[in-house]
């Protein structure tokens, strides 16, 4: 909560100081003046900003990303094409959160890349601390932001023009979270969250889904602690208890009961989430956890001051069976494949992805994420496996893409398609090409269209499982989303076809 406090105040100091300072409009127009003429007369590079680690996948996924444009023609290629060029600033990556010059540190960095004109757009800024003040700035200046990994709700709560984000809020999250446990068929689950930002929003989302949302999730046992906190026998211990608590009386209905809490819901990062696993594994508690999307990076974990090498195996094998969120889901062919199949078994052999469009044109309010990614599941698989074969290729065939290497290779490719589409460079083109995209974008993170706040529209999300080591995709668990989506396309084809 004091996260919140913090990013909220640094919010209402900018958005002050803005407001007394020039007008707005004086850097914004500057900037678009300049793009277009740049436009106009196939001037220079398409200068993009970078707020990311150097060497990092995610850098890795944006330079491929860049190279690939750059080779066809850039970003105009309704004009002949001008080259993408990168300025990069690494600087908040080495910062600590948690000191008072952390803010400052950001604002440098957001600072870096305003007072340079010839910027039309910023990627980056890792975590919802660094770009929730950064995006302050982008929007009085004219820059187009994309946020890749940000969740915190603030980022799109202020009607900005100019920012976007790529993942689901943390709102959405909790509630895709809490409808995988209903069909897991957990009815009784513990949460365990640390007390920033992310932790706290997350765990306060998959609690009222899990409770409000039709998918009857008792929550029996809530601690939460610091996010730097490494001794959780305590937490553990209490957890224990509750769980026996729970079993004597269930037992008083049902004497065979031996199960009072199914599964843990944590949410935190990986470093401190693989501690309370594992500390968790050696008392003995032996439940599933279901973790945020933060989670997904125990698979990458490597020894450092907090962590040997011998913690790091131990930890990756006490954290099997661990299930995250993601939006890149490297074994897409196999979710093809599932799915190829139900239609087969279900007498939808051939042109399901016409009945699909067919659906989507005709439905009326909130539009079935499902039914989009079957319309474009062909060209999302393609997408996919060129990506990882052109990722493999750039950087070597033992270098495996991950989450944050596609969002940077999309960020790049979904800013080239918003300026073709709009056929400018001008930031405010962009962002209302992006803000009213006619028909969804498809990229290797799944399909892309934006509400007017720059939330993405019902982003669907994929499960992974961590098997020896890797995390692999969850099938079974979303067969039954593709069996109600097979029920809809029955119905379009008996109606087409009558």
């Amino acid at each position: 909560m004091k996260n919140i406090v913090k990013v909220s105040l640094w919010l209402l100091i900018v958005l002050m100081a803005t407001a007394c300072g020039k007008p707005a409009d004086t850097p914004n127009k500057d900037r678009a003046d300049r793009a277009k003429r740049a436009d106009d007369m196939l001037w220079g590079d398409i200068v993009i900003g970078v707020a990311w680690k150097k060497d990092s996948p995610f850098m890795r996924g944006v330079e491929l990303a860049t190279k690939e444009l750059n080779r066809k023609n850039g970003m105009m290629s309704w004009r002949g094409g001008r080259k993408i060029r990168l300025v990069k600033d690494d600087r908040i990556s080495y910062a600590d959160s948690s000191k008072r010059d952390y803010q400052k540190f950001i604002h440098k960095v957001a600072n870096s890349f305003a007072t340079n004109r010839d910027v039309v757009a910023v990627i980056g800024h890792r975590s919802s601390s660094a770009a929730i003040p950064a995006s302050v700035t982008y929007e009085k200046y004219g820059i187009v932001f994309i946020a890749p990994t940000s969740t915190n709700l603030e980022l799109t709560n202020h009607n900005f023009k100019y920012v976007f984000r790529m993942l689901p809020d943390n709102e959405k999250m909790g509630e895709q979270l809490a409808a995988y446990c209903h069909n897991k068929g957990y009815e009784r689950m513990a949460v365990l969250n640390d007390w920033g930002a992310y932790g706290e929003q997350l765990a306060n989302s998959f609690i009222k889904s899990a409770v409000e949302k039709k998918n009857n999730i008792k929550i029996v046992f809530h601690r939460s602690f610091f996010p730097r906190k490494e001794d959780f026998l305590v937490i553990i211990s209490e957890m224990r208890k509750k769980e026996t608590d729970v079993i004597a009386e269930l037992k008083k209905k049902d004497r065979h009961a031996s199960v009072g809490i199914d599964a843990i819901f944590l949410s935190t990062g990986a470093k401190v989430g693989g501690k309370l696993i594992k500390q968790s594994r050696e008392m003995g508690i032996e439940k599933p956890f279901v973790g945020g999307d933060s989670l997904e990076a125990l698979e990458f974990l490597k020894p450092s001051n907090s962590l040997t090498a011998q913690e790091v195996k131990i930890i990756k094998k006490a954290a099997e069976k661990t299930v995250v969120p993601t939006v890149f889901n490297e074994h897409i062919f196999h979710a093809q494949k599932m799915i190829r199949n139900l239609l087969k078994e279900n007498g939808i052999e051939s042109d399901y992805q016409s009945a699909a469009k067919k659906l989507l044109r005709d439905s009326v309010g909130k539009v079935d994420e499902n039914v989009v990614l079957l319309t474009v599941l062909d060209e999302h698989v393609e997408k996919v496996q060129q990506f990882i074969n052109n990722f493999k290729d750039e950087y070597g065939e033992d270098e495996e893409p991950n989450r944050y290497a596609s969002l940077g290779y999309d960020a790049i490719h979904l800013l080239a398609y918003a300026m073709n589409k709009a056929q400018s460079t001008v930031p405010i083109a962009v962002a209302t090409r992006l803000r009213y995209m006619q028909e969804p974008w498809v990229g290797v993170t799944g399909v892309y269209h934006f509400k007017e706040n720059g939330e993405p529209k019902d982003k669907k999300l994929y499960f992974k499982r961590l098997q020896n080591g890797k995390f692999e995709f969850v099938t079974e668990i979303h067969e039954p989303e593709i069996m109600q989506l097979i029920d809809k396309l029955k119905k379009v084809q008996s109606t087409t076809w009558r």
